[in-house]
């Protein structure tokens, strides 16, 4: 999520390479938050059973990219219908009894489009 203030709303699915990367970057502890030496100690320094670990969780990353949509936000979070505009977007997200999936089949881009606001 990225914050803007000028009261437009962005919302949008990412593709699977973009999704994975930003997670892999801003979300995976291991390389955000330089955690490999305990990762390393955890397994007594084990180059083997670290990288297993390590291959793991980076198919564990790339799985759930692939069968999930991942989205990305830009949105004025002082704006007060914007809390509104994300719970409407989540619940739009997780709603798949209506027509026009994703290709992964994760959320209903029909309604999703009507509650994103495309910035130009």
């Amino acid at each position: 999520m990225k914050y803007r203030t000028d009261g437009a709303t962005l919302i949008e699915v990412m593709p699977t390479s973009h999704a994975r990367a930003s997670m892999q970057f801003f979300s995976e502890a291991v390389r955000n938050w330089e955690m490999k030496e305990d990762i390393a100690d955890h397994f007594g320094a084990d180059p083997f059973a670290f990288g297993a670990h390590m291959n793991r969780v980076d198919k564990m990353l790339d799985d759930f990219c692939e069968s999930h949509d991942v989205y990305y936000m830009n949105a004025d979070i002082f704006a007060p219908d914007n809390v509104g505009i994300l719970l409407s977007a989540m619940d739009a997200a997780l709603d798949t009894t209506a027509s026009g999936r994703s290709p992964r089949g994760r959320y209903n881009e029909a309604a999703l489009q009507n509650i994103a606001h495309p910035v130009p």
